[in-house]
């Protein structure tokens, strides 16, 4: 979207741009938005899973207001005039989501909330969650981090 707005575009440009504004919105609601809830829900430990839904909702919040409230002064002519080319900014933004999500967030597919404490106990790399085998056995952990062995 950023590179079709660097020149002046024509009217088969401008509605590329629209339509992937669309794809956009679309892809982000389906995908992105609603995971905030999934993974703050299911990665942390059973003790720190209730702040950091807490955490992760108003950092959600914060976004979607700084999104909607910068975008329309990014793209009037009145102010930033980036039109389109605010696709840069925000296709950066998209990249390091990327990045960071590859990064920090496991892979917890086939996992109970107790593997995974276990594998956090271990110190396991998180590129390593998916592959890594624990004992039969997991012991379960109650709110407070103790053992119910």
């Amino acid at each position: 979207m950023g590179g079709l707005g660097v020149h002046t575009p024509s009217y088969s440009e401008k509605s590329a741009v629209a339509a992937m504004l669309s794809l956009f919105t679309v892809g982000f609601n389906i995908g992105w938005a609603a995971l905030t809830y999934v993974v703050t829900t299911e990665i942390p430990t059973l003790r720190l899973r209730d702040n950091s839904q807490r955490i992760a909702s108003v950092m959600n919040v914060l976004t979607f207001f700084a999104v909607s409230f910068s975008l329309p002064y990014l793209m009037d002519a009145g102010y930033a005039n980036l039109q389109s080319k605010v696709g840069f900014i925000y296709g950066s933004f998209a990249i390091a989501s990327i990045v960071f999500v590859y990064i920090c967030v496991p892979e917890c597919q086939g996992r109970s909330f107790e593997e995974i404490d276990q594998l956090f106990r271990m110190k396991i790399p998180l590129r390593k969650f998916h592959k890594h085998e624990l004992p039969d056995e997991v012991t379960e952990i109650d709110v407070n981090g103790i053992s119910k062995a």
